[in-house]
């Protein structure tokens, strides 16, 4: 599902996915509330929204969405590139964030991607995140109540390289369960949502310091 509210931009992103085989624009919204009454009634596995929009803006709507359907993949295609954005984004549980000057390659990348659960950040918002965690500084006493396990560090450190749960098992010899379960604590432990909001923090905590 494509969620903008210029349908120009809708029609143009539309016209370029009709060339990629293996996605399917099923669904298009010019307001968040539309966005959110359509996933009640659709399959949809990927939703390409935007932030600024009347009425709701995508950061709300994208909390919504997921309240709706946990299952789905957020990805933020604005013309937003600052930090604020992109980490509220995915504070509210996006996995993808792509500015709106991206190609067709790079949207059908990114819709792959987080569809196999996967975060993708392209290059410009990982920089902009990454100078952003940087700036913050974060003090020892803001990651001090941050108590992680040996094995949890293990799992984290594979997470940031990107590694999914299955090929994470695979390198630790561990079931995949076994994997999900230490995922699920780190995602408890750091208080995100998603594989993106986990490499987010273990940058802006420092915590790869300790891995």
């Amino acid at each position: 599902m494509i969620v903008d509210d210029h349908l120009v931009l809708i029609d143009g992103i539309k016209s370029i996915l009709a060339t990629v085989e293996d996605i399917v624009v099923v669904a298009e919204a010019q307001r968040g509330q539309r966005a959110l009454q359509l996933v009640k009634d659709l399959e949809v596995d990927v939703i390409l929204l935007d932030i600024n929009m009347p009425e709701m803006d995508g950061i709300e709507t994208c909390r919504r969405l997921l309240e709706i359907q946990p299952k789905l993949k957020v990805i933020a295609l604005t013309m937003h590139q600052e930090y604020s954005f992109i980490q509220n984004m995915l504070d509210e549980g996006a996995m993808g964030y792509l500015l709106k000057s991206s190609g067709r390659d790079e949207i059908s990348l990114a819709i792959r991607q987080v569809h196999k659960n996967r975060s993708y950040l392209n290059t410009e918002v990982t920089t902009t995140l990454i100078e952003g965690m940087r700036r913050k500084n974060s003090s020892p006493s803001k990651t001090s109540g941050i108590r992680l396990t040996n094995r949890e560090k293990e799992v984290l450190a594979l997470v940031v390289k990107g590694l999914t749960t299955s090929e994470i098992a695979a390198q630790l010899f561990v079931s995949t369960t076994t994997a999900e379960t230490h995922r699920k604590n780190l995602l408890r432990k750091l208080d995100v949502r998603n594989t993106a909001g986990l490499v987010r923090v273990t940058y802006e905590k420092k915590l790869l310091d300790r891995v």
